[in-house]
């Protein structure tokens, strides 16, 4: 049965290959989530609307970062994937 040391790096190794993948594929999306106006900070209910359908254009230069951001992640999980088996031999093929 595995430890839930190996069940928390397999989770996470999981959540950062999804994570990792939507930063590639899909930024100027999350950029958009990210920055998108919300009801706190809208003045008054009329513009209310206008406010909450608009999203400003991610600049270039960010879109960029997160697509790094991304590849650093992808990067990095393998090291949490070789960190998941164990056994005899593990400590070997790490």
């Amino acid at each position: 049965m595995p430890s839930p040391i190996q069940i928390a790096l397999a989770l996470e190794a999981g959540a950062n290959i999804f994570g990792g993948t939507i930063m590639l594929l899909f930024p100027r999306r999350i950029l958009a989530l990210l920055t998108a106006a919300t009801s706190s900070n809208t003045p008054s209910t009329s513009t209310q609307a206008l406010l909450s359908t608009f999203t400003p254009p991610a600049s270039p230069t960010a879109v960029v970062l997160l697509q790094w951001l991304g590849v650093l992640v992808y990067g990095l999980t393998p090291q949490l994937l070789l960190g998941i088996p164990d056994g005899r031999g593990a400590a070997d093929k790490r």
